[in-house]
């Protein structure tokens, strides 16, 4: 209980070559420089995961073009990527893993590979079939949803033109 506010107070202090750092303390939110935060005040999610997104939303509403965010939850990862058009960033990184397996994905570039219509269908598709509570359905995992959500042929209601 004590090694996480103590962690997150000692990494705000922490000079990072001019980057922002976000970290949270039980109700509060920490920062290692002078910002406005208070619209992260207080911090009442009580999962990560989003609360996660609302820092890179602030840190874009003040500027900053390029964010990465660090985790060990692939739902973070899928919630950047659904949510990267909308946070108006010119890239979004999600460093996923610990320790030697981490691995570095530009969540921009999946967002523009797999376009507006799948981005937006993937919350839903992840909850169904990849989140930490479902592993699959009537014998459909991960892997056999995902070839079956790229190959079907997508339409943009928007544009009215393929995916």
């Amino acid at each position: 209980m004590e090694l996480f506010p103590f962690l997150s107070k000692e990494l705000v202090k922490q000079d990072l070559g001019g980057r922002l750092l976000l970290s949270t303390n039980l109700q509060s939110v920490l920062s290692n420089k002078q910002r406005d935060i208070s619209g992260l005040q207080p911090r009442n999610h009580t999962e990560a995961d989003t609360g996660i997104l609302l820092h890179v939303a602030q840190a874009a509403n003040q500027g900053h073009q390029i964010a990465l965010v660090r985790t060990v939850q692939s739902d973070v990862v899928i919630l950047a990527i659904h949510c990267f058009a909308s946070l108006g960033l010119s890239e979004l990184w999600a460093c996923l893993g610990t320790g030697k397996k981490t691995r570095d994905i530009p969540t921009h570039t999946l967002f523009a590979q797999l376009g507006p219509s799948r981005c937006m269908a993937l919350l839903w598709f992840h909850a169904v079939t990849g989140c930490d509570t479902v592993s699959h359905i009537l014998g459909c995992g991960k892997k056999d949803s995902l070839v079956s959500l790229t190959e079907h042929h997508w339409t943009d209601r928007h544009t009215g033109g393929p995916q």
